[in-house]
């Protein structure tokens, strides 16, 4: 396999100085190199101490060797073909704008990109197994088999289905056996977008379509940039693995009655601004259907979520975008 140039690894972390740590360790595992990861704590200057301290104690780092200013600290070889640069965003910018944020601060020669949540786990071949699937079949973005860290139950092959017309997705070969091995060219005919927990996207793929859009704030960023990878194949490496906690910095939950008003607020509101964008000629059927789907969260974790929904379904419909005021 040729190897690439350099690959960039992007975590956004708020408030989860642990998660994140560990997260860095498993990278350091990772059988092919070089990377350099860069981290976007977006929480806020105490999350950025908290999290500093935690790496100075957990990789025996103190003062860095290249400091980019006050709001970024990198570690140049931290161990060998591996940078590691922690950046204070300097208050919450959302998700996509923290990926964008470590892509624009990065070293101009890398050639994938890695996209990965803080509570994600990654095996020493997760990175090695997604280029070699890259290469192999051209793609432009290609998602892994991710597990849950608790079970070992698959969460996605890859990514998942968009069902337009109720604005809703469907995680392909969800609760699956994590052991099951799918039709993998049936994946990704269904395949309609890469879950942002863990994707890898090329260079060239990126600089074509553009970045991720920041306007969602947080859900449905990757969802919308990969239905603008235009000529780029989307794919399914399932030899690729990740293991996630999901939700620990967003509370989103596998159980509706665990998800945070955050949560549901913003995929009621998200959903809307994304259909309207790609379904403008479905919108008004899609905009009724969600509003009657928002029913469901009586039923599934009561009163309190569903006037959360109908606050983001409403948000939706004004067209607001971008973090929330409350």
């Amino acid at each position: 396999m040729a190897e690439a140039q350099k690959i960039l690894v992007s975590v956004v972390s708020y408030r989860c100085a642990e998660e994140t740590t560990e997260c860095v360790t498993s990278l350091q595992t990772s059988t092919l190199l070089p990377l350099e990861v860069h981290i976007c704590e977006n929480g806020g200057d105490e999350a950025y101490a908290e999290i500093l301290a935690l790496f100075e104690q957990t990789f025996g780092i103190s003062a860095p060797t290249d400091t980019k200013g006050k709001q970024a600290r990198t570690w140049k070889a931290l161990a060998p073909g591996f940078d590691l640069t922690l950046h204070d965003a300097g208050g919450n910018l959302g998700y996509a704008g923290g990926v964008n944020l470590c892509v624009h601060s990065a070293d101009a020669s890398w050639t994938r990109l890695f996209v990965l949540n803080p509570d994600c786990r990654v095996q020493p071949d997760t990175i090695a197994a997604l280029e070699r699937y890259t290469i192999g079949g051209d793609y432009g973005m290609v998602g892994c088999r991710i597990l849950f860290r608790e079970s070992g139950r698959v969460q996605m092959y890859g990514g998942g289905q968009w069902r337009s017309w109720i604005g809703r997705a469907r995680n392909i070969g969800f609760m699956n056996d994590g052991d099951q091995k799918p039709d993998v060219a049936a994946v990704e005919r269904e395949l309609d977008y890469i879950c942002g927990a863990a994707l890898y996207a090329s260079r060239a793929c990126i600089e074509a379509v553009g970045l991720m859009r920041e306007d969602y704030f947080l859900y449905m960023e990757e969802v919308d940039w990969c239905f603008r990878h235009g000529d780029f194949k989307l794919g399914y490496c399932h030899e690729s693995i990740v293991l996630h906690g999901h939700g620990v910095t967003t509370g989103a939950s596998v159980d509706p009655g665990q998800r945070s008003p955050l949560s549901i607020y913003l995929n009621e509101r998200n959903k809307l601004s994304f259909s309207r964008r790609f379904f403008p000629w479905q919108y008004p059927v899609i905009a009724l259907l969600t509003l009657a789907l928002t029913g469901l969260h009586i039923r599934r974790s009561g009163w309190g979520s569903f006037k959360v929904a109908i606050a983001g379904w409403w948000a939706g419909i004004r067209h607001e975008t971008g973090r929330p005021d409350w």
